[in-house]
């Protein structure tokens, strides 16, 4: 009925007669690397293959293989080293597929697989190659597997349609035809609501059913007429079913099916049907819209999903709803947002776990990194009461999946400790379930404290969640009570945490452990202290005697008093810092307008000379220094400055450079840059107050033609340490952006652009100011490395995409760097494998990058600005010590010790009365006159 056939290709082996060769996978692979290498021609690839042993191209196709071991080797040492590079596993891939090495591709893919989720170009081209050897019978469950594993990846039209083909090629079977049908059946459910791709699989299940029928038809006159006619009529029926099912379907080409199913039937069109067919056609028309949107898009397309799915929403098709998801999770499979809301949907909409738990385990495996993830996939699995076995298996591999926060870590713990309570139906018999759950407790506590300190739960909810099962389920008060003791080492200063323990002591009944509880809150709390003492006030009115009640009114009004007192001093202190600071900020001010006051009279001073120098002859007389009534007074500084510029031409042309026309030019630099030309200017800062126009031009004139260079000067004519550089085309602005930091008379020079202030208020910066995931901070590195060894350690983790050594101003590294990569993944590698390694003897430390924020660095400088300085004044520069060092003792006693100094030693050649003896007590002028002769 069906015939099946032996894939087989000719060639000409040797000088052979020809014969048929099997044609596997590897061969075909193998002849398209020897076509890339140039070993075979189009003409032997397509026809048969010459194979010569004296050709002289062996030679040439040793050397390729050997460059591709080498290569492949070197990939499957990346991976090795981090299975988490999804690009690395891609280039082994295509470097083994080039190879010929079925077994080790289909290795290679394999390990990828458990990993990573394959997108649908992967799965095909692995079906592709494992095709050929699905004749064989030891491969076809293989190859079975292997299409059950792709479907579940991402819905994919295509994949489906291979799956149902390679079925049928094991139609011969007993239930052949059966499971053929099955697959389409599942095929049309997983698929067949895509509205553009949709069709595609319904046609093919309608061929698979017509060939059936054709069969049947021509089997009619030689089987049993009337069971063949049974079997013809069923058929038919089971066609006509088919297209009345994906006429009901809105779907692309859905005109041509109704006109297949008119030229098909001999019948009249039902009114059912019709009517079924032109309410898809309506939401076609509906849909068409936005499917337009989404094929004029560019990826991702989440915004035009996301109204997609607003609108299946809202006519409420849980199916349609379910498809679009698909879709949109298929172009967008690395959006958490997207997960979370699809998997929130089937929980809470849908509520079927046997849909829900595969979408939540693709959910994990395709965002790992997202803890709400795997607690959604966690609650899910209860639902569906899986075995606590299977839960644990998830639970311990997301604890591995490296989450960017210690709260998700806290709420996957809080998650997974639910579970384990609620697995306990009897507190009095279940002891290995209890045992169990104090083991989780205990665990949870010691994994947040030992990777997170107090920052990763931060309220101390593992804490309190346990306290509250040991004192209400376990009946063990003291254990509790030791528990929240721990929690109030870290919180001991906050006032709701005192107030939470106390309301937990006193709701089990424990008044006497409650009343010192509240005692001690009373001593160590700062926050909100009249809020705690009213609480232990109206505390022992309901609980105390009367002695105890004027105890503690007593021990609160004490308390109250301390911390007014210290609030007064504080308020004090701080009205004494702003009235200092105000007066630090009023002499700065008078400071600096009596600065500006002397360089406009001093400009003006300027101005006169160079007017009157002008008036005079090329030689001019040198001006006599002004006296001020001394007999022989020397010239003042200013008039050995005025003398100095009398000179002659050269000095009336530096003059002329210092008039204040050329200062409000200089003043104007950033307006004219701005208004006139700010797209081809470049702002150069950081420079040496030596470098001029010249050397600028000889550094950036290979960046394009220069239109202008302006040096920003002072009143006196000298550089300020900035500039901006004007070329005639933007294209060459934009490559002087790429020489930002290159050396410039040994100095780096920074180059960015020419801005306007006032429209730019807010400062620019080109890297990231929080968390950046792709990138790692690097410290304690020598000074003396450079970027390419830093990259030969780096890039054994991951592709890097730049290296950052930091500098200073003058160009000298600082001992840190930030190395950023292509992924994610790559930078968490780095940080695991390369935190503490040795780097020329030092070992270097790894995290990702976080830059401080302005309140982290404002405390750094507080800190620093607290560290005590020897002395009042401190020891100034110029302190020196005047006692002789001869008469310095070889050690000094330190307090608290019996330790005696040592005696000076006689020196050899030298007479003991020569050397002074500390036992001989103060030592008179002679006797320094004597030592200092010396």
């Amino acid at each position: 009925m069906f015939e099946t056939f032996e894939r087989t290709r000719t060639y000409d082996i040797g000088h052979s007669p020809t014969r048929k060769v099997p044609t596997t996978a590897t061969t075909f692979i193998r002849l398209a690397k020897m076509e890339e290498s140039g070993v075979l021609g189009s003409d032997d690839v397509d026809g048969s293959m010459e194979m010569n042993e004296e050709s002289s191209d062996s030679s040439d196709s040793d050397e390729s293989n050997n460059r591709y071991d080498e290569e492949i080797q070197n990939l499957q040492e990346s991976v090795t080293a981090n299975p988490f590079q999804y690009d690395g596993h891609i280039s082994l891939i295509k470097a083994l597929r080039l190879s010929g090495d079925l077994d080790a591709t289909r290795k290679a893919r394999e390990c990828m697989s458990e990993i990573f989720p394959l997108t649908e170009e992967l799965w095909l081209e692995w079906i592709n190659d494992e095709k050929p050897l699905a004749s064989l019978p030891a491969q076809r469950n293989y190859m079975e597997s292997l299409l059950q594993k792709a479907v579940k990846d991402y819905q994919s039209v295509r994949v489906w349609i291979e799956y149902c083909q390679v079925a049928m090629d094991g139609i011969q079977s007993a239930n052949g035809i059966d499971n053929v049908r099955k697959l389409y059946e599942k095929a049309v459910t997983a698929v067949g609501l895509h509205l553009t791709e949709g069709s595609s699989v319904w046609d093919s299940y309608r061929e698979f059913e017509m060939e059936i029928l054709q069969s049947y038809q021509q089997l009619h006159g030689i089987e049993n007429a009337g069971t063949s006619l049974q079997r013809i009529e069923e058929q038919i029926a089971r066609v006509e079913v088919l297209f009345k099912r994906q006429l009901a379907v809105p779907l692309f080409g859905m005109e041509q099916t109704m006109q297949e199913y008119e030229d098909w039937t001999s019948n009249p069109i039902p009114d059912t049907v019709d009517k079924a067919y032109q309410k898809a056609l309506a939401k076609l028309e509906k849909c068409m819209p936005l499917e337009d949107a989404l094929s004029k898009a560019l990826k991702p397309k989440l915004a035009e999903y996301r109204d997609y799915i607003a609108l299946e929403m809202k006519d409420g098709d849980p199916a349609r709803v379910q498809c679009i998801y698909e879709r949109a999770i298929k172009d967008n499979c690395l959006d958490p947002s997207l997960w979370i809301e699809y998997t929130e949907y089937l929980d809470k909409k849908l509520k079927v776990a046997s849909v829900a738990l595969p979408v939540h385990e693709r959910a994990t495996r395709n965002c790992p990194w997202v803890g709400k993830l795997w607690v959604n996939y966690i609650k899910a699995m209860e639902k569906e009461n899986r075995e606590p076995s299977d839960v644990k298996v998830v639970f311990q591999k997301a604890l591995t999946c490296g989450f960017s926060s210690g709260s998700a870590y806290t709420e996957l713990w809080l998650t997974y400790s639910d579970y384990m309570k609620r697995q306990i139906t009897s507190w009095d018999t279940d002891e290995g379930k209890i045992k169990d759950l104090r083991e989780t407790f205990e665990n949870a506590v010691n994994y947040m404290d030992h990777y997170f300190g107090t920052d990763g739960d931060k309220l101390s909810l593992l804490r309190r969640y346990w306290a509250a099962i040991e004192a209400k389920y376990l009946n063990n008060l003291r254990k509790a009570q030791e528990i929240w003791d721990s929690v109030m080492k870290i919180h001991g200063k906050e006032t709701h945490m005192w107030l939470e323990y106390t309301h937990f002591l006193r709701l089990h009944g424990d008044l006497v452990s409650c009343r010192r509880v509240f005692q001690r809150a009373v001593q160590t709390t700062v926050d909100d202290t009249e809020k705690l003492c009213g609480a232990f006030v109206c505390f022992e009115r309901e609980e105390g005697t009367f002695e105890q009640l004027e105890s503690a009114i007593e021990r609160t009004e004490n308390q109250l008093k301390k911390v007014e007192n210290r609030r007064q001093k504080e308020t004090e202190f701080d009205a004494s810092k702003v009235a200092e600071r105000e007066q630090k900020q009023e002499r700065q001010k008078q400071a600096k307008l009596q600065k500006n006051k002397q360089n406009r009279k001093l400009g003006k001073q300027q101005k006169l000379t160079d007017e009157s120098s002008l008036k005079k002859n090329a030689f001019p007389k040198r001006k006599l220094p002004i006296s001020t009534g001394g007999k022989d007074e020397p010239p003042t500084k200013k008039a050995k400055e005025a003398s100095r510029h009398d000179g002659g031409p050269a000095d009336q042309n530096k003059v002329e450079a210092k008039t204040d026309d050329n200062f409000i030019e200089d003043k104007s630099l950033i307006k004219r840059a701005s208004e006139d030309a700010k797209d081809r200017t470049v702002f150069l800062s950081n420079l040496l107050f030596s470098v001029g126009e010249k050397d600028i031009e000889e550094k950036f004139q290979q960046c394009g033609e220069i239109a202008d260079i302006r040096i920003s000067r002072n009143f006196m004519g000298r550089s300020k340490g900035f500039a901006y550089l004007e070329f005639k085309d933007k294209v060459s602005c934009e490559k002087a952006l790429q020489q930002d930091r290159a050396l410039l008379n040994g100095r780096p020079v920074f180059v960015s652009p020419c801005l306007d202030k006032e429209a730019n208020k807010q400062p620019q910066f080109k890297y990231a100011l929080t968390v950046d995931k792709h990138t790692v901070f690097v410290t304690n590195i020598p000074f003396d490395v450079t970027k390419e060894e830093l990259e030969q350690i780096f890039n054994k983790v991951g592709e890097i995409k730049e290296i950052r050594i930091v500098t200073n101003r003058a160009g000298k590294p600082k001992g840190y760097a930030y190395i950023e990569y292509l992924d994610e993944t790559s930078a968490s590698g780095a940080v695991l494998k390369l935190d503490g390694h040795t780097i020329k003897e030092r070992q270097i430390f790894v995290a990702i990058s976080k830059a401080p924020s302005r309140e982290e660095k404002a405390k750094q400088r507080t800190d620093q600005n607290k560290q005590p300085i020897p002395g009042s004044r401190g020891r100034a520069k110029t302190q020196l010590a005047l006692v002789p060092r001869s008469i310095h003792t070889h050690a000094t006693q330190q307090p608290g010790t019996n330790q005696q100094p040592k005696q000076s030693q006689t020196q050899p050649g030298t007479s003991e009365s020569t050397q002074p003896k500390e036992a001989a007590g103060k030592l008179s002028n002679d006797d320094f006159r004597k030592l200092l002769g010396k």
